[in-house]
């Protein structure tokens, strides 16, 4: 519920100004966006391999969150049988979702 509020009041603000850099964990805020959206695989036969090295950036935060959440939603949403790879080197970040062929299920 705080990301939703945090989002709204974000996109809320006048477009002219821009977020605050801060310091930020990319590598702790991917793990805690991949924890709080592991619901989204319940009653599904996905793996997470997560990958992820120790990151500090200077970013906006908020917008950062915005962008690594739909992009991992999107992720668990859309595959219901594979992997779902996540890797994050430094400042750059991979999601690729793997799906199961049916006849590897046969």
């Amino acid at each position: 519920m705080q990301h939703l509020t945090e989002t709204l009041l974000w996109l809320g603000r006048d477009s002219a100004q821009t977020p605050a850099n801060h310091p930020a964990r990319i590598d702790a805020l991917i793990a805690q966006l991949v924890d709080d959206m592991r619901y989204l695989l319940s009653d599904k036969r996905v793996e997470v391999a997560l990958e992820t090295e120790p990151c500090e950036l200077i970013l906006p935060e908020v917008p950062a969150r915005i962008v690594l959440g739909n992009l991992i939603r999107n992720a668990f949403q859309h595959t219901w049988d594979g992997q779902v790879g996540i890797r994050q080197q430094g400042g750059r970040v991979e999601i690729v979702n793997i799906a199961r062929d049916a006849s590897d299920n046969a």
